[in-house]
């Protein structure tokens, strides 16, 4: 499990959406009987023995794909991270909270309560309607996604997608915020990786 969703301070294990009904193929009965009746008469037609081993086109075919999941670049959540996160508590006012993220250019700042726990994640998008009695908590969305450092790029960047947000805490084992990811850090990845560095 690497993705928990964060309220109150406390952690629950994110379920995964299902797939949507209609991305399932569905093989009418009677196809499936024709391909039975075609594998057992190629059966009938070949010879009885031991089994032959795989054709040399398909022994190649099985190497190459060893070759391509042994050479793959795995990139995990600790790889692409911000760190140190800055953050704020959840009874500051709002009008800090704006200063801060102006100040370093930021969108996404995770709150946490006196004690430290995440509690809440506060975008410039909630800022917009802060006044100036606004307290950080009066704004915040209070349950939060977060993935731990071992979660893959690819994992990350899907949910992100599924869920339609825009930036992730990154957590350890413990629960505790060590990083935060965006979806500017994924496509700044995406760009500067081998596959696309020698385009444009």
């Amino acid at each position: 499990m690497s993705f928990f969703i964060s309220f109150n301070g406390q952690f629950a294990p994110y379920v995964h959406p299902t797939a949507d009904a209609w991305n399932t193929k569905v093989v009418p009965i009677q196809k499936i009987e024709r391909m039975n009746t075609h594998s057992v008469d190629q059966q009938h037609h070949e010879p009885t023995g031991n089994s032959h081993p795989p054709k040399p086109n398909v022994s190649a075919y099985q190497q190459q794909v060893k070759t391509f999941e042994k050479s793959k670049k795995r990139v995990y959540a600790k790889d692409l991270m911000k760190s140190p996160v800055h953050f704020a508590l959840n009874k500051t006012p709002a009008s800090e909270a704006i200063v801060l993220m102006k100040k370093f250019g930021f969108r996404h700042l995770p709150i946490y309560d006196s004690s430290n726990n995440l509690v809440g994640l506060l975008s410039d998008r909630e800022l917009i309607g802060a006044n100036e009695k606004s307290l950080c908590e009066d704004l915040m969305i209070p349950k939060v996604l977060v993935a731990l450092q071992t979660a893959r790029i690819q994992e990350i960047a899907h949910i992100m997608l599924q869920e339609k947000i825009n930036s992730l805490p990154i957590v350890d084992e413990n629960h505790v915020v060590t990083g935060i990811i965006t979806q500017s850090d994924i496509l700044r990845f995406v760009i500067t990786s081998d596959d696309f560095s020698g385009l444009g």
